[in-house]
């Protein structure tokens, strides 16, 4: 039978300044009994709402069509596909959702193992439903915090994004300026070679606000440069 794999990505959405916001907690427990237990003792908090699963698989169809699940309670022996599984799918497609793990055989071998795929944290059966609720509050706040912070980096990304922005446009615009101005002020003068190189030496030295300038034509015969008209260079150096 082939497993299911979250394909996501997940958006979640938090609104941080709603103060009555109720949060989603997935509750993932091949055991009806402690489903239906853990989602009692939840419900009586009325900022949670609560979403159950008996397996891996089954969550993960829930977390593909609810984006805005705050915390996943999910067991670690299941069938079908188990909570470290579960969490590994979890993590590859959303590192900001928390995921606490429960086991009803606690080693450290599985506390660290769980901890390294990203676990928000660990419960051992049987559990005090203080301990449960002290901890989802937390990490729920943890997590608001983690994407608050996230949505400001955003912003401030943003907002360097529309400087870099603006100071392109202000080149840009300050380019044409220059184009313009220089259009305007040969317009008549082509009767000089001389004088259109004099003023466009004057054009560029202001706008740039450079002290030299020179301009070079190129020899077809010689097929070198040389400095036709200069402001600010030496007569020597010409």
């Amino acid at each position: 039978m082939q497993k299911e794999t979250f394909r996501g990505p997940l958006i979640h959405h938090t609104n941080f300044t709603d103060k009555t916001k109720r949060h989603k907690i997935l509750i993932v427990d091949d055991d009806p009994g402690i489903r239906s237990i853990l989602n009692e003792v939840l419900s009586k908090n009325p900022s949670y709402e609560t979403l159950m699963a008996e397996d891996g698989e089954q969550a993960l169809r829930i977390l593909r069509t609810d984006d805005k699940i705050d915390v996943v309670l999910t067991d670690v022996q299941m069938p079908n596909m188990n909570g470290l599984e579960l969490l590994r799918e979890i993590k590859a497609h959303d590192p900001t959702l928390p995921v606490i793990m429960i086991t009803g055989f606690p080693t450290i071998d599985v506390a660290i193992d769980s901890m390294k795929k990203g676990a928000s944290d660990f419960i051992t059966k049987p559990f005090k439903f203080d301990q449960v609720t002290l901890i989802l509050s937390r990490i729920i706040h943890e997590r608001e915090l983690l994407l608050e912070n996230e949505e400001l980096k955003k912003a401030l990304a943003h907002t360097k994004e529309i400087e870099i922005l603006n100071r392109r446009l202000s080149e840009k615009i300050k380019e044409l300026t220059i184009m313009y101005s220089v259009s305007e002020s040969l317009s008549g003068l082509f009767n000089s070679v001389d004088q259109v190189l004099e003023r466009t030496l004057d054009i560029i030295s202001n706008s740039l606000e450079c002290k030299y300038v020179s301009i070079l034509f190129f020899d077809r015969q010689t097929e070198k440069l040389y400095i036709r008209a200069s402001k600010g260079f030496d007569d020597d150096f010409v």
